[in-house]
Formats: C-alpha cells, sequence, structure tokens
C-alpha cells in the first residue's frame, strides 16, 4: 500500500512533535523555554579567561614557532645553497631543539609526543617558505630573505595551531 504525500507529512509531524499538535506558537514557546533554560539556568557555567594559557601561548608558543622559523631559514640557506653565513650549524640545532621545546611547552602538552606534529608543521612550512623565498625574488626584485620574511610569520603560526587543533580533534574523537 502507497502513502499519499499528507500521511507521511502526519507522520513526520508526530515524530517531531509529542502530541501530533502543530501551531507556530507552540514551536516558538518551545523553543525559546529551551533557550531561556540554557542560557539563564543555575546549571551553566561561564567560561572564564584563562590567563595562564593566553601567558603561555604569549610567552613560549609565539617565540618558539619564531626561533624555528628563523632557524629553519637560516639552515635552509645553508645547507641547500651553501651559503658561508653560519659558521657553527651545531649551534643552530640547539636552537631548533629550543625552540621545539618551546612550542611545545606553549601549547601546555610537553609530556605527550603525539603533539610532535605542532613542532613538525612548523619546520615543513618554514622550509617551503624558505624555498620560496629563494625561487621568488627572481621575478618580483625583491629582498625576501631579509625583510620580508617577518611578514610570513603570522602564517606559520597560525599552521602551528592549526595543526594543535587539529590533534586535540584527533584525541577528542579517540574518548
Amino acid at each position: 500500500m502507497k502513502r499519499t504525500f499528507k500521511e507521511r507529512i502526519d507522520k513526520a509531524r508526530e515524530a517531531f512533535f509529542e502530541d501530533g499538535s502543530f501551531s507556530p506558537g507552540k514551536v516558538a514557546v518551545r523553543e525559546n523555554d529551551f533557550n531561556l533554560q540554557n542560557r539563564h539556568g543555575d546549571d551553566t557555567k561561564r567560561e572564564s579567561f584563562d590567563f595562564w594559557a593566553f601567558a603561555k601561548h604569549f610567552l613560549f608558543f609565539l617565540p618558539g614557532v619564531s626561533l624555528l622559523f628563523f632557524v629553519t631559514l637560516v639552515l635552509t640557506d645553508f645547507v641547500i645553497f651553501q651559503n658561508e653565513g653560519v659558521r657553527n650549524v651545531g649551534f643552530a640545532f640547539f636552537w631548533l631543539i629550543l625552540g621545539a621545546f618551546m612550542t611545545m611547552f606553549g601549547i601546555g602538552k610537553l609530556a605527550k609526543l603525539k603533539y610532535l606534529n605542532v613542532v613538525a608543521s612548523v619546520l615543513l612550512t618554514s622550509f617551503v617558505i624558505a624555498l620560496s623565498f629563494f625561487f621568488v625574488p627572481d621575478a618580483l626584485q625583491g629582498k625576501f630573505f631579509g625583510s620580508y620574511s617577518l611578514y610570513f610569520l603570522p602564517l606559520v603560526a597560525f599552521v602551528g595551531f592549526l595543526a594543535k587543533k587539529r590533534t586535540d580533534r584527533k584525541d577528542a574523537e579517540l574518548l
């Protein structure tokens, strides 16, 4: 037996409303009751500003990302183009490790090694930007390695932030 369109609408209305009656006022009252309970109920918790999380992001994450970014620029210049400006490469690797530590401490997950993908994403993005610095200036007659490299730092920090959010989301999906 094939159901008519009206029977299907009635069935859908009965599934949505408990008593089967429909009126626009009733929907508005239900919506307002729901919103009032959620907005002004005693059990709602307001999120406060977490000063320590902000301080860790501002004092450790951003300087760590900038340290990783600029050391990657220098090492790319040294390794790929054999620039003699870098005399002590071992010291540059010390700065890379320090930047990775600062980045991990800044996101607050120092003991969880899965957050090393934040550091890896910052290093990879910095490496790609460093490679573009050496090929783009020929076309634009600019000095991207010096003056304009600072303009790409917010992009690298944003990529690190997105990598952290993605790792958090993957962690929440596993629970």
